[in-house]
């Protein structure tokens, strides 16, 4: 149980031991308590506000970041959407669908969504659909081959997340059922049980090509009754079962149109902004998110120059950017990447501002080799020469075919070996048997 809102009554309060307990956010009201001299709050793996950093720096530090955040706090309405299933099911299809609808103004896209006959890895859009309500969202649209779950787990959150999990209404009943069973089996092993109570993600399963079934009403009808006995399967909070159309989505029913399943997003996004614990944080946290997001879309757009595609910025970096340092930055990019706005490696001092570029970076190292050769249109000699041992010459190669696919600029062999390895090492997606070859 979390500690009472009115904790800051009690002004005797020297020592408080909060260890051991699933907490996610610590009262504000601590801060208030002027005698506190010892808070141990070890022991809570899920713990987002206030950041490790700011609770290894002591108590004090503690009731300092709590009462700033209390006094300066913002809404942080910023939501992703992540589109799960496998290959074929019509990821894609489907937002460029829901895309077609939107005409408000947040149609510029940050990261270009369609530039490969099929998607690798994952593509990223910031603010893509128009779901209103003030809400920042991010679409993830993630490639399906199994090969790229390896990549794709690092990236799943607890908060701030809407899951899409799609299935072809083509296949029999069998297949559909063993697929949403394969994601959810996904998602139960990467999402923090105790969040899915409080509603801060969730989970829809949105079945997609209704047009193209006979008697579609009636197949939807009997998908619906089948996907939703998963739910006493799965410790995941799946909210709903939707189906949609392909081509001819204006000849469907209403509740089987896009514009249904885009008001559904909608009303989860809002859903899960209102019970977030992280929904109301420190205005520097913001004014980060905002910052290193135009940087990212600086370094996408050509407008900023940076090394390896902005990939891995050094921290010394990033401070100079946010204009801040120490504790107070660590702890600020350790929030941005629980939420996923970032990707923040401490031990090796670096920053993706890019993160839908680093899933395609990872994503080398397990593609498999004839979807890699169908995204780049040329065939190319296997990656694993020696079982499961590759030159980085060779990995170098197939990294710089990706990036010069998406109008990235190549890496040469230093940066290739003295940034890129280290942290794909430390991300277990390869191991160096040699520190020169």
């Amino acid at each position: 149980r979390p500690p009472p809102a009115d904790i800051g009554a009690l002004q005797s309060l020297e020592r408080l031991l909060l260890s051991e307990n699933a907490l996610r956010c610590l009262p504000y009201a601590l801060g208030d308590i002027d005698t506190l001299e010892e808070l141990e709050v070890g022991g809570n793996p899920n713990l987002v506000l206030p950041p490790r950093a700011i609770v290894s720096a002591g108590t004090a530090e503690v009731r300092r970041f709590l009462l700033e955040s209390r006094r300066t706090g913002v809404r942080f309405d910023a939501v992703k959407l992540m589109l799960l299933g496998h290959g074929g099911s019509g990821k894609t299809t489907l937002v460029d669908g829901c895309r077609a609808l939107d005409a408000g103004p947040m149609r510029r896209v940050f990261a270009r969504f369609q530039r490969t006959s099929t998607t690798f890895g994952c593509n990223v859009g910031y603010n893509v659909l128009d779901i209103g309500a003030d809400i920042q969202l991010c679409v993830w649209d993630i490639a399906g081959q199994l090969e790229y779950l390896t990549v794709h787990q690092h990236f799943l959150s607890s908060r701030n997340t809407v899951y899409l999990i799609v299935v072809d209404t083509t296949q029999t009943d069998v297949q559909v059922l063993d697929n949403v069973r394969h994601w959810l089996q996904v998602l139960a092993s990467r999402l923090t049980p105790q969040l899915r109570d409080s509603r801060q993600y969730s989970v829809v399963i949105v079945g997609t090509k209704l047009d193209a079934v006979r008697q579609p009403v009636e197949r939807a009808a009997l998908l619906r009754g089948l996907l939703l006995t998963l739910r006493t399967e799965f410790d995941v909070c799946i909210t709903d079962v939707v189906f949609v159309s392909g081509k001819k989505d204006s000849r469907m029913p209403p509740p089987h149109r896009l514009s249904h399943l885009l008001q559904m997003v909608r009303e989860e996004a809002i859903t899960v902004l209102q019970n977030s614990d992280v929904a109301c944080v420190p205005r520097f946290f913001a004014h980060a998110a905002r910052a290193l997001r135009r940087w990212g879309e600086g370094i996408a757009e050509g407008r900023i120059r940076a090394e390896a595609a902005g990939l891995f910025l050094p921290l010394s970096a990033v401070e100079q950017v946010l204009g801040m340092a120490g504790v107070g930055l660590v702890a600020c990019l350790e929030f941005l990447h629980a939420i996923g706005q970032v990707v923040f490696i401490r031990k090796a001092s670096a920053v993706c501002v890019r993160p839908e570029m680093l899933v395609k970076v990872m994503s080398v190292f397990v593609a498999p080799d004839d979807h890699l050769s169908q995204v780049l249109d040329k065939k190319l000699g296997p990656l694993r020469s020696h079982g499961s041992v590759v030159s980085c010459d060779g990995a170098m190669r197939r990294l710089n075919g990706v990036l010069s696919l998406f109008g990235e600029r190549p890496i040469d062999r230093r940066y290739f070996m003295t940034s890129c390895l280290p942290i794909l090492e430390r991300l277990d997606l390869c191991f160096r048997l040699s520190r020169s070859v």
